[in-house]
């Protein structure tokens, strides 16, 4: 089995993250998504065996989690927005791999699982036959990615002292709307950026006054109540879109709580919905709706991990 493919889709990524670095550096499609991809990786050859991809179909898992995200970096230097119906990135990831030939060694079969499976981690467009290599494909690269991101959001952190903030602030990565979010789980360091970017006389004063603003903006957000349609999707294990949460942080996290419905394999998912990572995200959200919709949230994540018993 030839590792050439594998070869080259790595050293892709790793050329289409320097091309992102070197326009906004430490941007999330760059090298963070990067490292993304290879905890993907990592996970979905963990999986493997659940889902019965042996030898050279484990090879192709592997191809599907290195490759799965390229369509990032690519939408951020086109300049496309990653909400098109129909045109999502995991398109734009096989069309790279088909620019660059490297799916050629492998059999109109197998391209076609390969293909399907890209599309599909990010778009579920099409029904697929549950006795195919493309299901177990596509479900096997979701549950790796959704896993990964669940598990990353819990352990992100900010670490940094005051003395750095005033340099952190200013670097464009902090404009990044992820970044702020994660930083909402900890009040303290938004009103260190809010305080730091007041005072400061680093840069023009327009730019600190965006900023500013933006990291108020953050702060605000911590107690927007979540919109009532987001909640209800939710409680009908509906995936939430992110116009559901732009204005409001609770309505982000309940957003990733989501992410759970996206898991196929039961076992996962009842070992996810039982993870700290969600009592936390939950907890969060506890403080921020009814006792209602507390209950309702509760009722429905706890019916995922009955369900998998």
């Amino acid at each position: 089995m030839s590792a050439d493919s594998l070869k080259g889709i790595a050293a892709l990524a790793v050329e289409l993250a320097q091309q992102v670095e070197d326009r906004e550096p430490g941007h999330a499609f760059g090298v963070r998504k990067n490292a993304h991809s290879e905890r993907t990786v990592a996970l979905a050859l963990s999986l493997a065996p659940v889902f019965g991809l042996l030898g050279r179909e484990r090879h192709l898992l592997h191809l599907c989690a290195l490759a799965h995200d390229l369509g990032r970096a690519i939408e951020f230097l086109r300049g496309l927005s990653n909400q098109r119906p129909g045109l999502g990135h995991g398109l734009l990831s096989v069309e790279v791999l088909d620019r660059q030939h490297l799916l050629d060694e492998y059999d109109v079969h197998e391209q076609h699982a390969i293909r399907l499976a890209l599309i599909w981690h990010c778009e579920r467009t099409v029904e697929i036959d549950r006795d195919t290599l493309a299901f177990r494909l596509c479900y096997a690269l979701r549950d790796a990615d959704k896993i990964d991101i669940l598990d990353r959001q819990h352990t992100f952190r900010f670490d940094e002292t005051q003395s750095q903030l005033q340099t952190h602030f200013l670097r464009p990565q902090l404009r990044d709307f992820d970044v702020m979010l994660h930083a909402a789980w900890y009040p303290w360091y938004i009103e260190n950026a809010i305080t730091v970017l007041t005072t400061s006389n680093v840069g023009p004063a327009s730019k600190l006054d965006d900023e500013r603003r933006l990291w108020e903006a953050v702060r605000n957000s911590l107690w927007a109540p979540i919109p009532a349609e987001a909640i209800d999707r939710f409680c009908q294990r509906q995936a939430l879109a992110k116009s559901d949460w732009r204005e409001s942080y609770a309505a982000y996290v309940l957003y990733a709580v989501a992410f759970l419905f996206d898991i196929h394999q039961p076992e996962l998912r009842q070992r996810m919905a039982s993870d700290p990572c969600i009592e936390r995200r939950l907890a969060f959200i506890d403080a921020r709706v009814s006792p209602a919709d507390r209950d309702r949230i509760r009722t429905t994540v706890a019916s995922l991990a009955r369900a998998a018993a």
